[in-house]
């Protein structure tokens, strides 16, 4: 169950059965995304000493998209460094869309998949095992994971280029983002508007062909082939639930391989062990890239996934 259903331990709530299978999907697939990438020991063997590598934990949209279009990874630990394909900004957001009789720009901004203030920052048990710390039970140095780098981004629209920075012609208070700054990542185009250009009115999050908001929306969202992007606590409180359980599994890894002595390999460095601390679990990388792969796969399209949205209106579109 994701952290946006959970309910106190030894309560109930009534809910219908749509409510039900919806928190059944959520669960199911939490466990299987934290399970991705899962290894017999997570625990460096190789390392004689503790490494000089630092994570960068704080996200920042701007510096996401740079990474994404020089082709800069998450991993900044040396021995899992790889060279990547860069991602840059899509080619057909320099389009404009048309509602009506009048055309639109259409920018997009770098979206965090793992979001770091509002998910991994609140992820304190899984942080235990990307940060150096001090006395027992502690990593002897950090993992060298970086927030903001490609593997962790995608493209996605928002209403940017029609909103206050843009046109101006989103009716409306501007939508709330992540705590990312995820909008110091949009590629500012023209936004200058025709004369005859009217204003985006009409509810937010309701599918009406007279709302001109849902209609700048689906137009958006096809044009670039992604989900629509504003305020997203639940997508938010998902990927949470997905780094809790991973850390729930790295305890438990810890507790037989290193506490029980199950992994011969940490044996063998029991005195290392006793005099640095713990290794660190640089495979976690890894593991956290194949959350935001999975990730992605939900945003890209869209019509999205039946779960996992980084909007209402991506919710809306996929029961159409």
């Amino acid at each position: 169950m994701s952290a946006a259903s959970a309910t106190p331990s030894g309560t109930t709530r009534r809910t219908s059965s749509g409510e039900a299978m919806t928190e059944l999907a959520e669960s199911v697939m939490i466990g299987l995304i934290a399970d991705g990438g899962d290894v017999p020991c997570p625990f460096d063997h190789d390392a004689p000493a503790p490494e000089k590598v630092n994570n960068q934990l704080v996200g920042n949209g701007g510096t996401l998209g740079d990474c994404m279009e020089a082709g800069t990874g998450t991993a900044l630990y040396a021995p899992m460094k790889r060279k990547l394909k860069p991602v840059p900004y899509p080619e057909q957001a320099d389009k404009e869309v048309k509602v009506g009789e009048h055309s639109y720009p259409v920018w997009c901004a770098a979206h965090h998949l793992i979001p770091a203030q509002a998910s991994l920052k609140k992820a304190t048990q899984l942080k235990r095992f990307m940060q150096k710390g001090s006395g027992a039970n502690k990593l002897w140095s950090d993992i060298g994971y970086d927030v903001n780098g490609l593997e962790n981004g995608v493209w996605l629209p928002g209403n940017y280029a029609v909103g206050g920075n843009g046109t101006g012609d989103w009716v409306g208070a501007p939508s709330a983002m992540d705590g990312d700054a995820e909008e110091g990542s949009v590629r500012r185009r023209a936004a200058r508007r025709s004369a005859s250009s009217t204003k985006l009115d009409g509810l937010r999050h309701e599918v009406d062909p007279a709302n001109r908001k849902w209609l700048y929306v689906d137009k958006a969202t096809r044009l670039v082939n992604a989900q629509f992007h504003d305020a997203h606590v639940d997508y938010n409180k998902f990927v949470l639930g997905v780094l809790n359980k991973i850390a729930a599994s790295l305890k438990d890894k810890k507790k037989k391989n290193l506490d029980d002595l199950a992994c011969r390999q940490c044996a063998k460095r029991e005195e290392k062990i006793a005099e640095y601390g713990i290794p660190p679990p640089f495979s976690l990388i890894k593991r956290l890239n194949g959350v935001s792969a999975r990730m992605r796969g939900y945003l890209k399209g869209r019509r999205g996934h039946a779960v996992v949205f980084t909007s209402r209106w991506g919710k809306l579109i996929g029961k159409l």
